[in-house]
């Protein structure tokens, strides 16, 4: 369709992303298209030290400047490869959170629609795991999500994903119960 995020913010919440990937640059002036980043994982530092999150936003917006090498058929580009990323940083160098860490980064992103224009926020992303202990009306965490739904974010949440699991003898496959 044509369609290439240009012009749209998306937030990231995960164990950061690594501004400098080459995938994550304007491929014209080399320049981050990482336009804002803020530590709530208490590591005090917004560089990602586990590598999910720059996984994650090569999955969203990676542009395939650095899709090279003879295994590559084509360049692999992200869904929104002109989007701009604003990363939230709510996991260590160990993968490990807290829910206060993502509430906090959910608000700061609500703030920061409301209050940065210029970062034209409009997707938040939330790739991570943890066990559901209440209703959804009553979780704290699912609260935060529909705080941010209805201050005007699209809300992306992984949901079910168990990580790599061979007990059905299927190499991992099928891991994911409840997209």
């Amino acid at each position: 369709y044509n369609l290439t995020g240009e012009g749209v913010g998306v937030v990231v919440v995960d164990s950061g992303v690594n501004a400098e990937a080459w995938d994550l640059r304007d491929p014209v002036t080399s320049i981050t298209r990482v336009k804002y980043a803020e530590d709530f994982s208490g590591s005090g530092s917004t560089r990602d030290d586990f590598g999910h999150g720059t996984h994650v936003a090569g999955i969203i917006a990676g542009n395939a400047y650095y899709s090279t090498g003879s295994w590559v058929a084509h360049q692999i580009k992200g869904i929104a490869p002109k989007a701009h990323l604003i990363s939230l940083k709510v996991l260590n160098a160990s993968g490990v959170g807290y829910d206060s860490g993502v509430i906090a980064a959910i608000n700061r992103a609500i703030t920061l629609k409301a209050t940065r224009p210029d970062l034209k926020i409009r997707v938040m992303n939330l790739s991570l795991g943890r066990g559901v202990f209440k209703n959804y009306y009553n979780d704290p965490l699912c609260q935060a999500v529909a705080a941010a739904w209805n201050a005007g974010i699209t809300v992306v949440v992984a949901a079910g994903n168990h990580g790599r699991n061979n007990t059905s003898g299927i190499d991992g496959y099928g891991t994911i119960t409840a997209p």
